[in-house]
């Protein structure tokens, strides 16, 4: 699976971006949910690009 990344990898980084202090940056209570179904909305392609875009890498 060369250039694929794993299902815990994927999961540990999302973890420890939440795990980050934004305290500084509050972000609207409904954002996340917001922005969780407009992904969940995407294309496996398009899906792909934009977690590629945010520095994740995928297969």
């Amino acid at each position: 699976m060369k250039g694929k990344t794993d299902l815990p990898t994927v999961l540990r980084k999302l973890a420890d971006y939440w795990e980050q202090d934004y305290s500084e940056q509050p972000i609207h209570p409904s954002f996340v949910l917001d922005q969780s179904k407009r992904f969940g909305k995407f294309t496996r392609k398009r899906m792909i690009k934009e977690l590629r875009a945010a520095g994740v890498e995928v297969g």
